[in-house]
């Protein structure tokens, strides 16, 4: 971006409205085919001719420019002077605005950005991760009960930075002894992408003990009798069911927060008295959705897994080996009990697999491909509960 232009837009943002309008006209004279100039100039201008004069301007760049071709209808109507034609505009080049003209002023560009607006947004942003840092370590340590959930809200924010930033070519961050609030262009995306990588990394690193506890070796138990194969054991469905939960809860707080900031951008663009943006519904219900999926996420089937891998862990269970006999079936479609199965001669009760029930044990049934079928020779790890939580089937 030119520097008059830039130091237009800067005076413009400090209430300095004539000496921005001098940077301004400068910028179109070095740079008449920058629309952006054109567009900022009309914010300065003094009376609707001259505002007239700049969307001419705009529209000689961008006939398709739609926001220019309404106003400059609307102060057509008005009554100011007619717009020239095609051609006119063509060939006859651009007119700096005559600053000798009465004051005046409008609140909204003909096109780009809103630099003030973007750079308000970012600042929140930025506050918002050290106003939520603290909610956070609460919420992660006493309601996830990990600490390394922490930097997600501080990711969360460094994301949206970093994508403004990208997407608008304005950031707030800057170099050392950058004299303005901010920087735009090419150093804008090189800084908007340094806080993306950063957020993402930060984001990733939070769920890194999920997926530490996901790939780690399940706890290797009794070992497993020879000409015996292990088909399934509590662990691996106990660490998805962990890993669901810790995810659910995050994307909600996530989602939450964001519609939060949203909401409290929104309530900033209502008092600078401009309209909001359509999508300003979107925002409401992000909080709705993430509140209702947070509510829905309990932690009844967690605490069950957790109980029955300490049991499996510590050795806290019975083994019953012997050919299966299948007492009873469950339908597909349920609406009946499980599966009653006993093992050999001396074994335990009737075990009941349910495929319905929520639970981190052994409920594949037969119905659904399970292997515990009639003269099946296994050897059954279970709780005093009845619940399974390993089988080793002989290899046939």
């Amino acid at each position: 971006m030119d520097d008059a232009l830039q130091q237009g837009i800067a005076a413009f943002h400090a209430g300095k409205l004539d000496e921005a309008r001098k940077y301004l006209i400068a910028a179109v004279r070095q740079q008449p085919e920058n629309e952006h100039a054109w567009g900022w100039l009309y914010r300065v201008a003094h009376n609707d001719q001259e505002r007239s004069e700049c969307l001419r301007q705009i529209l000689r760049i961008d006939p398709q420019n739609e926001k220019a071709q309404e106003r400059l209808a609307g102060l057509t109507s008005a009554g100011s002077p007619p717009p020239s034609t095609a051609e006119e505009a063509a060939t006859q080049g651009p007119r700096p605005v005559d600053p000798s003209a009465g004051a005046d002023s409008d609140s909204d560009p003909a096109s780009q950005v809103d630099v003030a607006a973007v750079v308000r947004w970012q600042y929140i942003a930025f506050v918002a991760e050290f106003v939520l840092f603290f909610p956070a370590i609460y919420v992660s340590t006493y309601i996830l009960h990990s600490e390394s959930y922490i930097g997600v809200v501080p990711a969360a924010m460094m994301i949206a930075i970093g994508i403004s930033s990208i997407v608008n070519r304005i950031s707030i961050l800057r170099p050392r002894g950058y004299s303005k609030g901010y920087t735009t262009g090419k150093t804008a995306v090189l800084f908007g992408g340094l806080e993306l990588i950063v957020g993402i990394g930060l984001l990733l690193s939070s769920f890194l003990p999920i997926l530490q506890q996901a790939i780690r070796p399940a706890p290797s138990g009794p070992s497993v009798p020879d000409g015996f194969s292990t088909v399934f054991v509590v662990t691996q469905p106990a660490l998805i069911a962990l890993f669901q939960y810790r995810l659910i809860q995050i994307a909600s707080i996530t989602g939450m927060i964001v519609g939060l900031i949203g909401c409290a951008w929104f309530g900033v663009t209502l008092l600078n008295k401009r309209p909001l943006p359509k999508y300003a519904p979107a925002f409401v219900m992000l909080i709705v959705i993430s509140a209702v999926w947070s509510s829905l996420n309990d932690d009844y089937l967690l605490q069950g897994c957790a109980r029955l891998q300490s049991w499996y862990d510590a050795g806290q269970y019975q083994i019953a080996q012997g050919s299966v006999h299948v007492l009873h079936t469950q339908p597909a479609g349920g609406h009946d009990k499980g599966d009653m199965l006993v093992l050999g001669t001396a074994g335990p009760g009737p075990l009941e697999v349910d495929y319905f029930t929520d639970t981190c044990a052994y409920k594949t049934t037969i119905a659904y491909n399970g292997v515990l079928t009639e003269n099946a020779y296994a050897r059954v790890y279970y709780a005093d509960t009845g619940e399974i939580l390993r089988i080793d089937l002989r290899n046939k």
